[in-house]
């Protein structure tokens, strides 16, 4: 299981709060075989970090990770990483990813930490 990780550093969401459910959708629609979540940095807002998570695949970045982190750069500082799930016999609870479902949630309906409004 690969994750590329593609998180932008900006001095606030503003706009690019507005266009996250259309990338998500956009970066699905292109690729359905990939798992797409878009996450806000608790309790400082200003990095928004898009995870791309496919079960097969290389170490390389994606055309749509690619494509994801050149948008951002108009908004700020893209760091763009790949990671590798290590075995999945460590032990704990969060030790290993299982996917069980492909379930896309707009963005509103997940629940927010107050901390982490992304208005103030």
């Amino acid at each position: 299981m690969w994750l590329e990780a593609i998180t932008v550093r900006t001095p606030e969401l503003g706009d690019l709060e507005r266009q996250i459910p259309v990338l998500v959708q956009q970066l699905t629609a292109d690729s359905p075989e990939v798992e797409v979540a878009a996450y806000v940095r608790c309790p400082a807002n200003h990095d928004l970090s898009f995870h791309l998570i496919r079960e097969e695949g290389s170490g390389e970045v994606t055309s749509q990770g690619l494509h994801l982190a050149e948008a951002l750069r108009a908004y700020g500082t893209v760091d763009h990483t790949i990671w590798q799930r290590v075995s999945p016999h460590l032990s704990g609870p969060s030790s290993f990813h299982t996917k069980t479902s492909r379930q896309v949630l707009p963005i509103e309906a997940e629940p927010q930490d107050p901390s982490c409004d992304p208005t103030t």
